[in-house]
């Protein structure tokens, strides 16, 4: 009685694998299809990696764009092994734009990942000066976690 379920759960495995190779491949159009065809732009595979971070991961502007359009939340930590925020990811490989296309369809630019790390730190210890700017432009602050701590008395 279980094979039904067992049937469903390695058919969305498959699509998630396909998906994810699909980024990986710039394959735009199998990415479309599959949010098309009921995929949740929020979807996670087996390992925890998101789909829209392995975008900003791989670059792509056009999956970027189309993920939080359909709904993917740009602030979702991606829990795969050494990943995070769509927007740090960006932001470490240097991706400029993407880290402006994140930020406008509302990613945190204070967002913190694995620990004390944000955009803006990744951005600065990689070595990216416009993605810095840019960060600094939008909002991001030298220190998120005393910014967002609470007054003291």
């Amino acid at each position: 009685m279980s094979r039904p379920r067992d049937s469903e759960l390695s058919k969305r495995r498959r699509t998630m694998d396909r998906v994810l190779s699909a980024i990986i491949g710039s394959r735009v159009s199998t990415v479309a299809s599959a949010l098309r065809g009921g995929l949740s732009p929020n979807t996670a595979d087996e390992n925890g990696t998101t789909l829209l971070y392995q975008a900003a991961v791989q670059g792509e502007t056009e999956i970027v764009r189309m993920l939080p359009d359909a709904g993917a939340d740009p602030n979702q930590e991606s829990h795969g092994l050494s990943e995070g925020l769509p927007l740090c990811a960006a932001a470490c490989r240097g991706h400029t734009e993407l880290v402006r296309l994140l930020l406008d369809r509302g990613a945190d630019p204070n967002g913190i990942e694995n620990g004390p790390m944000t955009a803006l730190a990744w951005a600065r210890w990689t070595k990216h000066p416009d993605t810095v700017e840019l960060l600094l432009e939008r909002g991001a602050s030298l220190d998120p976690i005393a910014d967002a701590a609470p007054p003291s008395d």
